[in-house]
């Protein structure tokens, strides 16, 4: 695993630099999950956040899922979806839309995000789990959302 990627889902330093810089009245911390579950109400904080009307959030149609979780349709379709020549095909011969067509339903399928792996949610709470209080404690709120998505 990169430890880029571990990195990067350090949140503390990351928000404890945006309030030093802009100040606490100027950053709105959301988590995904407020996004997901209450779509509406998270948007109107945003817009009351930013001062601006949220009319234009209500015409959002929040209930399509985009960048939903899918998986590849077999081993022929990760091969081919590695494939140095068909990606050169891909890039060099089709159009854009055609290839974000055919990667998304030919290549892939809608599925169930698997279960993780039990030694890998380990692994992972060893590393976030300090962090989680430490921004907790920074933003006066639990966050339990941050501890579930493992």
């Amino acid at each position: 695993m990169s430890r880029l990627y571990v990195d990067l889902g350090l949140y503390h330093d990351q928000v404890q630099r945006y309030l030093q810089i802009f100040g606490e009245n100027q950053v709105l911390v959301l988590q995904f999950d407020d996004l997901v579950n209450a779509p509406e109400q998270t948007l109107k904080r945003v817009a009351a956040h930013l001062h601006i009307d949220p009319a234009p959030f209500q015409e959002m149609d929040v209930d399509q899922v985009h960048n939903g979780f899918k998986a590849p349709r077999g081993n022929w379709s990760r091969r081919c979806a590695s494939s140095p020549l068909a990606r050169w095909i891909g890039y060099h011969l089709m159009p854009r839309k055609l290839q974000w067509w055919l990667y998304q339903n030919l290549i892939l399928k809608t599925a169930s995000k698997p279960q993780i792996d039990p030694a890998a949610r380990q692994y992972l709470e060893q590393i976030y789990a300090p962090d989680i209080e430490k921004l907790e404690t920074l933003l006066g709120q639990k966050m339990p959302a941050l501890r579930s998505s493992w």
